[in-house]
């Protein structure tokens, strides 16, 4: 995703058709792992072009700060560049920034008021993303210290040197991830659990074979045991459903556990988690945030 980034123009970001012709409907049914990757690339490079974009067209309103000293230098894996500013420096924008590993700072002979600005015969800017940034004290002066790639347009010292402006854009530390996943298949990961969600005809089997084994004596116990939390019918459904397919050894499942907002999914994930505790079954759960640890 780096390198895509650094290789667009601000013309490419500002244009709304670049991908135009080659961002697809994702379709509801894959025919391949490899369908189901593939149908995802373009479209988040097409996402990222859009946050770029955005932020962009509020350059004026963007964090900024003065660059101290920048200059180029040659590593194992190529160019790389070195910049230093004042620490706490960056200044602008509605909320307070610190910089970080992803984020996509325009570096710029002056602090652009518009994108048009940028476009204009002159001036000097380009794209960077943060690799490392490290805090440091010189001569008594408290700097942060930037590790960075650039766009490939830049080849010199002399040219970096000509940008004494650093602009922040967005972070596109999350999208590098989606984008790294969506690379594995190439490098002959496991995906035997996309392989199966993605079998349509393998899953329903399995859902009609699994319908038929929930009811057992264990089972029925920990339902009664569950009762003083007052799961709906539907949520009894989903323990049921779920710890039946945890028990099956024979063959790996996935269930999806959908909602709105307000449905009770937090308190079913509860359930089936205590359900599993009960069977004495060691389980791994990621959250997105602690506010289901804390329900």
């Amino acid at each position: 995703m780096e390198k895509i980034v650094l290789s667009w123009s601000i013309e490419e970001i500002c244009n709304q058709d670049l991908y135009k012709d080659k961002v697809k409907k994702i379709p509801l049914e894959f025919l391949s792992v490899d369908e189901y990757l593939e149908s995802y690339t373009l479209p988040l490079i097409e996402e990222t072009r859009a946050e770029l974009f955005s932020s962009l067209e509020t350059v004026s309103e963007a964090p900024y700060a003065e660059i101290q000293q920048i200059a180029l230098r040659n590593t194992k894996l190529g160019l790389v560049c070195n910049m230093d500013i004042l620490a706490d420096s960056f200044s602008g924008g509605t909320d307070e920034y610190a910089p970080n590993n992803g984020d996509v700072l325009l570096l710029s002979s002056l602090k652009p008021n518009s994108i048009e600005v940028l476009i204009r015969y002159g001036v000097t800017y380009c794209l960077a993303v943060v690799k490392k940034v490290v805090e440091r004290e010189l001569d008594e002066v408290v700097m942060k210290q930037f590790t960075m790639s650039l766009s490939p347009t830049i080849t010199s010292t002399d040219e970096i040197q000509r940008c004494t402006c650093a602009i922040y854009l967005t972070s596109i530390v999350t999208n590098s991830r989606i984008w790294r996943a969506l690379q594995y298949y190439g490098a002959d990961q496991n995906f035997t659990l996309l392989k199966k969600v993605l079998s349509r005809h393998e899953m329903e089997q399995r859902m009609w074979k699994n319908a038929g084994e929930q009811d057992n004596p264990e089972m029925t116990g920990l339902l009664e045991q569950l009762m003083p939390v007052d799961l709906n019918r539907s949520q009894l459904e989903a323990v049921k459903s779920t710890i039946s397919a945890v028990q099956c050894n024979k063959s790996s499942s996935i269930k999806l556990l959908w909602g709105p907002p307000g449905t009770g999914k937090t308190k079913t994930i509860g359930a089936i988690l205590w359900s599993l505790m009960q069977l004495q079954i060691r389980t791994i759960t990621c959250a997105p945030n602690p506010i289901p640890l804390k329900s």
